[in-house]
Formats: C-alpha cells, structure tokens, sequence
C-alpha cells in the first residue's frame, strides 16, 4: 500500500473510545436502598424488523428493578426517562410525612 501512496483511514477517538471515571471505585455495596443505582442499556428486536431500547436502572443494595423504560430511539432521553421512574419510585418509598 505504501509504495502505491494509499494507506490505510483512521477515526478519531469518538465516545465509545473514551474512559469514563468509576465514581463508584468498584464498590457496589449500599448502606441503605437508593443509595447507589447501576444501569444497563439494550435492544430488544420487535417482530417487524425493527427494534426496541429498553433502560434500566438497579437498586444495589436490594438488586431491584428501580427504574426502566423503552425507546424507538437509542439516546439520552430514554436513560433520562429511566432515571426519572427510580427517583419517583425512591420517593414512594421514603416514609415521610408526605406519603406515609
């Protein structure tokens, strides 16, 4: 390739290339619910070809579904959406004087 003056093309770093910092430093134990959430994206395919991204967001401590939702589009907004259900959810679950 060289002596024919073409090479190989070469990408930037884009966002999959780069390290986001473990703000949890590999601890993933909670001293009490809603305290600590992990969460995972995937893409469920639907029978017309096409597919689904669903969000979730766990409870550490007590591994429960604390939060989801689902999406056309994989993006921000679904993960966004997803973090708003467990918020809703750690609040019901506060005894306060609010909802008790």
């Amino acid at each position: 390739m060289t002596s024919a003056g073409i090479g190989g093309a070469f990408a930037g770093a884009g966002p999959a290339d780069q390290v986001v910092p473990d703000l949890l430093e590999r601890d993933f134990t909670a001293s009490a619910p809603d305290r600590r959430y992990v969460g995972d994206i995937t893409y469920l395919p639907t029978g017309d070809g096409r597919f689904r991204y669903l969000a979730t967001v766990i409870d550490l401590p007590s591994r429960r579904l604390a939060g989801w939702s689902i999406a056309d589009r994989m993006g921000t907004e679904v993960v966004i959406d997803a973090l708003r259900a467990a918020a809703a959810d750690a609040r019901c679950n506060r005894k306060t004087p609010d909802n008790v």
